[in-house]
């Protein structure tokens, strides 16, 4: 048994108030600094670890958080926000029985805490334990019927098990009820883009940026925000947001201003973006890319990347068609002999997206299912599976080149996909970068897609390219994988020898 911890002296109250005013202010270095010499002096202090968990947890070091978190409950076990907050970390660290264990052990400290039950509800989400996690949510519901989060995550449950009319009416009660609340907005907004509401949609999308700032996404303000208007020799800074996925998207609108005689410059987030920025250096753009601490220069206006279609008024129809990027010729070379000497038509395979990301469970295919592409004639397979702790295929044949762990960027899978016939994937940045670059997609998606996919059909606007391959119900990739197999097999026989 750990020793009680020794209190702090006056002087120790005053720099543990200053450090919790610099974590307030979302300071985090400056923050945990403080915190940290008065570790030095109460290593065993349970607050002090609580406090460097969070902290942890907002500059997204959950591998730090853990430690902290787990340092507090071994002097303080009855800490039910520390198992909590335990549990977000495994969570984030792609360990969700973990996670759901250590929200266990919270929810019995404090059965009463709703969040905690919310967060023990969306662990067993995570699982594909949905009907356990509807019990969850719908016992916060009876006594606090207008919670906000146990609301969203009923909806999403809904939307997981294929309930599309029930998860937007969960959705539609969460904004109601919470009109003032950040993430039901986003949440309701995310249901109109998947209808295909896009004035009303983007409008609310906005929602996005007002809810808690993530320091890996804080960009410093430069300038006043732009409207919208289309003013030559205006200079804008565009702030790169959220996944690569979503800029490889939207980097589609920077063309239609520069068009405009618009100075760009972009304005990227900590380390997050950092595989795009060669691809985007390599277009024939006049930008300037700055740090998010760096000084831009003088600049009329500023937007968020996402916000360009809200703020235009634009839609992928007024937008040039893909390819909208290309891969920069210094990489094309580097990957044109050994592509140019694979026989029969190539294709790239994805099967796997980040297995961080919260609904990596259900958009990623099982490789055994996906391994029996291997056997059609005529396609030489190249993988542009990049996070190789992903689960191998079963190559007997030897029918896919593997040489991922020499690209250095998206750069360099823009080139390998350069070189391809087309490319198969799972819902992940790979996708998005093989339509900016206007190859032929086979896209796989989930029973429950993101918004950006629509509900319903095979094409969709952004990309013209694609071919949308879905689900018929939720979990079901062997129908998807068949329907996949048939597509392929017939395009690979339509080929001149």
């Amino acid at each position: 048994m750990s020793p009680a911890p020794v209190p702090l002296n006056p002087d120790e109250l005053s720099a543990l108030a200053h450090a919790r005013k610099l974590h307030a202010q979302g300071m985090v270095p400056e923050a945990g600094a403080a915190y940290f010499r008065l570790l030095e002096a109460h290593p065993e202090d349970p607050d002090l670890h609580f406090s460097m968990g969070q902290l942890a947890l907002m500059a997204n070091k959950a591998d730090h958080a853990e430690f902290h978190f787990r340092r507090a409950l071994a002097a303080a076990p009855g800490m039910a926000q520390g198992w909590g907050c335990l549990g977000v970390a495994m969570d984030l660290l792609g360990q969700p029985a973990d996670a759901l264990e250590s929200f266990r052990k919270g929810v019995q400290l404090d059965p009463e805490d709703a969040g905690l039950r919310v967060k023990l509800a969306i662990a067993l989400r995570h699982l594909s334990r949905l009907d356990e996690a509807l019990v969850e949510v719908d016992r916060v519901l009876q006594s606090h019927p207008d919670h906000p989060d146990a609301l969203i995550q009923r909806g999403e449950m809904l939307k997981e098990q294929g309930r599309w009319s029930e998860s937007d009416e969960a959705f539609r009660m969460a904004v109601q009820r919470n009109p003032g609340h950040p993430h039901a907005r986003y949440q309701w907004a995310c249901v109109q883009l998947s209808q295909g509401l896009f004035k009303d949609g983007w409008a609310g999308y906005e929602a996005r940026l007002m809810g808690a700032v993530n320091p890996a996404f804080s960009l410093a303000d430069r300038a006043p925000n732009w409207d919208g208007r289309l003013r030559p020799g205006t200079s804008l800074m565009i702030r790169l947001e959220q996944g690569l996925g979503d800029t490889l998207q939207f980097i589609r609108y920077l063309p239609r201003l520069l068009e405009a005689d618009m100075e760009l410059v972009i304005q990227r987030p900590l380390s997050s973006q950092n595989p795009v920025l060669p691809l985007l250096l390599g277009q024939d753009w006049s930008l300037s890319i700055v740090g998010p601490s760096e000084d831009p220069g003088p600049v009329s206006y500023q937007a968020n990347l996402l916000s360009l279609p809200h703020l235009t008024g634009l839609g992928p129809e007024s937008m040039a068609r893909p390819p909208y990027l290309k891969a920069p010729e210094r990489y094309r070379q580097k990957w044109k002999r050994r592509l140019d000497s694979l026989p029969g038509m190539k294709v790239g395979v994805v099967w796997q997206g980040n297995k961080l990301h919260p609904n990596d469970g259900s958009r990623s295919v099982d490789p055994v299912q996906f391994s029996r592409l291997l056997g059609i004639d005529g396609i030489r397979f190249i993988s542009l599976q990049k996070d190789r702790s992903a689960p191998p295929l079963a190559d007997a044949q030897g029918r896919m080149s593997d040489w991922m762990e020499e690209a250095e960027d998206l750069a360099d899978t823009a080139a390998i996909i350069d070189g391809l016939d087309a490319v198969v994937s799972v819902d992940t940045s790979v996708a998005h970068l093989a339509g900016a670059l206007g190859k032929p997609v086979y896209l796989l998606l989930p029973h429950s897609a993101e918004w950006r996919w629509l509900r319903t059909g095979e094409r969709t606007p952004w990309y013209p390219g694609h071919r949308l391959l879905r689900q018929s119900r939720p979990g079901d990739w062997e129908g998807v994988v068949t329907d996949l197999e048939r597509h392929l097999r017939d395009w690979a026989a339509s080929q001149p020898s």
